[in-house]
């Protein structure tokens, strides 16, 4: 009676881990940007503004003394230019980044860089134009300015961050298609090994062990769903042997790996079941 409880409840427990962890892996693939507070942001914005309105003047001033020859007033003029004249019909921020390092100009010296990057869309004659602009500035502790302009960028996009990054089957090669077979097929093939492990009589241990084994899938294969770009990492597992995470504004990563522990425990059960037929059937010539 004992026995079965524990089966029993060893099921449950099993079923459960894989129900959460389809979950948990969602959590990964969160959709809210990490800011770093509004100050860095409203800075970046009012230079982008100075610079569309071609008031040069106060973003001189504030550009890092060792970038002053790269970015003098003709520079800003081009850059400005980028810009399609009236105000943007959207304005959204789709990248801060804050790190520590060395100095522009100093590689002795520490300091701060915070980058932000906007994505604007102008509405022109029926059409929308987008552009990505991008202002990195650095703070640094003792200096006469207390934060100065280290980068400043503009450039054209074809459509928006999010339609050119969206998951689309539209122009893909048979490198997306295959991955994304594999994709559907892998996850399947592991939970019904895992099913199979569950209901296999054996040793608690040992089922607990060969659970774990199947759950992950090893050798990363990962693909970038909107450049085509893959990786491969031999040393690391996958739970479910699969993931699919976008960072935010950015592009789709499809990862799959190699579902080792299900293969061979298919294999395991499949000899083990040979071994116990064999066991049964009566030897050769006799009566």
């Amino acid at each position: 009676m004992t026995a079965g409880l524990n089966h029993c409840a060893l099921r449950r427990i099993w079923f459960l881990v894989v129900l959460l962890l389809p979950l948990l892996a969602a959590c990964d693939d969160a959709k809210m940007m990490h800011t770093l507070g509004g100050e860095e942001v409203e800075t970046a914005r009012r230079t982008i503004d100075l610079l569309r309105s071609r008031t040069f003047e106060p973003i001189q001033q504030s550009i890092d003394p060792s970038l002053q020859a790269t970015l003098s007033q003709e520079t800003l003029e081009k850059i400005a230019s980028a810009f399609p004249a009236g105000e943007p019909a959207s304005v959204k921020v789709i990248g801060v980044q804050r790190r520590a390092g060395s100095v522009v100009g100093t590689p002795d010296s520490t300091a701060t860089m915070v980058n932000v990057t906007f994505e604007f869309e102008f509405a022109t004659g029926g059409k929308s134009t987008w552009l990505l602009s991008n202002v990195a500035t650095q703070s640094q502790a003792g200096s006469p300015q207390e934060k100065t302009i280290v980068g400043l960028n503009v450039l054209p996009l074809p459509d928006s961050v999010e339609h050119i990054n969206r998951f689309t089957l539209e122009h893909r090669t048979p490198t997306h298609y295959a991955v994304l077979t594999l994709a559907l097929i892998i996850p399947l093939l592991i939970l019904s090994a895992l099913v199979l492990c569950v209901r296999t009589p054996m040793e608690w241990k040992k089922k607990a062990a060969w659970s774990v084994f199947i759950l992950l899938g090893v050798c990363q294969f990962s693909l970038n769903w909107t450049t085509g770009v893959w990786v491969l990492n031999l040393a690391s597992a996958l739970p479910l042997g699969v993931s699919a995470l976008r960072p935010p504004y950015g592009a789709w990563t499809v990862s799959i790996a190699f579902p080792l522990g299900a293969l061979l425990f298919y294999f395991w059960r499949l000899r083990r079941k040979d071994a116990a037929l064999a066991a049964t059937e009566p030897p050769r010539g006799a009566p």
